[in-house]
């Protein structure tokens, strides 16, 4: 949509690690144009434009199709990325300097990693994320795998879990 609030971005500057570059922004010209949603999930600027196009990156975003997506294209070109040498790549952290078309700029940042001690994860998020994973196992299945994975401490035997990750009943 024209009048998405992602359109008024001019330009985004995602500050890195230098731990994070070979994984996420080199080599830059692959990072920009991911050809499978394999390489998407290891293309900082696919993740980024996914977010601000769609409010969400998850499955949906990381199929062969979705890396195709014009709007999220388009924005990938005002990507651009610069190590800090302060940042230590254990924590994960980043910084993006977005300037909009009427020149205004607005930051974001994250010093730590979504699931450190600084920023840890409910267990609504992570059994949230873990289901949107599972979408291809029926209901059932995936809650009894998460019911089971989440009393690991007091089961006599894995082979019920075993059983449920090969598909079986």
């Amino acid at each position: 949509r024209r009048d998405h609030p992602h359109t008024r971005i001019a330009a985004i500057v995602c500050e890195v690690a230098q731990g994070a570059v070979g994984l996420v922004v080199e080599p830059w010209e692959r990072k920009l144009r991911p050809e499978t949603g394999y390489d998407g999930r290891f293309s900082l600027p696919y993740v980024v434009a996914a977010m601000l196009v769609h409010g969400a990156c998850g499955t949906a975003q990381f199929t062969d199709t979705a890396v195709l997506d014009p709007g999220v294209l388009t924005l990938m070109q005002k990507i651009s990325y610069r190590v800090d040498p302060l940042f230590q790549h254990r924590d994960m952290p980043a910084r993006l300097v977005v300037t909009l078309a009427d020149g205004s700029v607005q930051r974001y940042e994250r010093m730590e990693g979504r699931g450190g001690s600084a920023a840890p994860v409910s267990l609504e998020e992570l059994l949230a994320k873990f289901h949107a994973n599972a979408q291809a196992l029926p209901r059932w299945q995936a809650e009894r795998i998460a019911e089971l994975v989440l009393s690991l401490d007091e089961l006599a035997s894995l082979e019920e879990l075993a059983g449920l990750l090969r598909g079986g009943a």
